[in-house]
C-alpha cells in the first residue's frame, strides 16, 4: 500500500506544473519515493509483514520458550523436592514417634506380665501357706485332741518338757539364775521351768530331793516330767543322801539337764550311762491331778 501511495505521489509531482514547481528529475523522484518508502513508521511493521523476517523470529521464540519452559520445571522440581524432603523429614519422625510408642509399649507388656506372674506367685505362695497353716492348724487339733485324751499330769508334763528345751545349749554356770546371768546350774533350771507352770521347788538340788515332791527309789517307777536326782561328783559327802545334781526324766530312757560350762542344757541318756550309774533317786512333784502333790 505504502508502494502505490509512494508511485502516486510520484507520477503527480511529474505532471502538475501547475502547482508552480519544475518538473522534478528522475533522481528527485526516486529520492521521493525512498524517503516514503523508507520512513520510520514503516520500518516497525516490515518485520511483521516479511515472511523471513517472520521465519527468522520464530526459531527465537521457539527458543525463549523453551528457556522460560525449562525455569519453568526447574522451578516446579525444586518446589516438589522441597516438598518431598519435609515429607521424609516428617515422616523419619513420625516412624521414629510410632516406634518409641511401640518400644515403650513392647516394655510395658512384660511389665504387666512381669506384674501377673508376680501376683500368680503371691497367689501360689498364699495358697501354700494357707495350706501349710491348716495343715499345722490340723496337727495342732490333732495334738490337742491327743493331747486332752491324755491324763492331767502328762499334760502338764509335756508342757514343761517342751518349755524347758527352748533353752537347749543355754551354757552352765554354777550358782547361776537365768533372770540374772542368762545362765542356768542344774537347779536353778528345774526351779525355773516348772515355776512357770505353777509348781514351785527350792533353789538346790539337795533340798528338791528332800522337800520336794514324792520320793521315787524304783527307777522303772519313773515317769515323764519327774525329777531325778545324782551324786555327779562322787564328793557330795554330808549332802542329802550326797546329791549335787538334778534333772528332769522325759520318757524314753532320757534326761533333760544342764551341767559343764560349754556344754549346757542337754538331752542325755539314762540307764546305760554315766547318768544312769549315779543316779539316786528320783521324786514327783506333779500330781496325777496336774498339780503339786501333797
Amino acid at each position: 500500500m505504502k508502494w502505490m501511495l509512494a508511485t502516486a505521489a510520484a507520477i503527480t509531482m511529474f505532471f502538475s506544473p501547475s502547482l508552480g514547481q519544475m518538473p522534478p528529475s528522475v533522481e528527485g523522484i526516486l529520492q521521493s519515493v525512498f524517503s516514503i518508502v523508507n520512513a520510520p513508521g514503516d520500518k516497525k511493521q516490515e518485520p511483521a509483514n516479511n515472511p523471513a523476517e517472520k521465519a527468522k523470529e520464530k526459531p527465537q521464540q521457539a527458543a525463549e520458550k523453551k528457556v522460560d519452559k525449562e525455569k519453568s520445571e526447574k522451578k516446579r522440581i525444586s518446589n516438589s523436592e522441597g516438598t518431598s524432603r519435609d515429607q521424609v523429614t516428617e515422616t523419619p519422625q513420625k516412624g521414629a514417634s510410632e516406634a518409641t510408642r511401640d518400644h515403650s509399649d513392647s516394655l510395658q507388656v512384660p511389665e504387666k506380665k512381669g506384674n501377673d506372674e508376680k501376683s500368680g506367685d503371691q497367689k501360689k505362695n498364699s495358697a501354700q501357706d494357707q495350706s501349710q497353716k491348716a495343715t499345722k492348724q490340723d496337727q495342732n487339733e490333732g495334738q490337742d485332741q491327743n493331747q486332752s485324751k491324755k491324763p492331767k499330769w502328762e499334760q502338764k508334763a509335756d508342757k514343761i518338757i517342751q518349755f524347758g528345751k527352748k533353752f537347749m545349749g543355754t551354757d552352765y554356770k554354777l550358782g547361776a539364775e537365768y533372770n540374772k546371768s542368762g545362765k542356768f546350774d542344774c537347779s536353778s533350771f528345774t526351779q525355773y521351768v516348772y515355776k512357770k507352770h505353777g509348781i514351785k521347788l527350792n533353789r538346790t538340788a539337795g533340798a528338791q530331793a528332800k522337800w520336794d515332791g514324792q520320793p521315787i527309789h524304783d527307777r522303772s517307777k519313773l515317769r515323764k516330767g519327774d525329777l531325778v536326782f545324782f551324786d555327779a561328783s562322787r564328793s557330795a559327802k554330808g549332802r542329802y543322801k550326797n546329791i549335787d545334781h538334778v534333772g528332769i526324766y522325759i520318757g524314753n530312757n532320757q534326761i533333760l539337764h544342764t551341767y559343764k560350762k560349754g556344754v549346757g542344757v542337754t538331752i542325755t541318756k539314762f540307764n546305760g550311762s554315766f547318768w544312769g550309774k549315779q543316779a539316786i533317786m528320783g521324786a514327783r512333784v506333779i500330781g496325777d491331778n496336774g498339780e503339786e502333790p501333797h
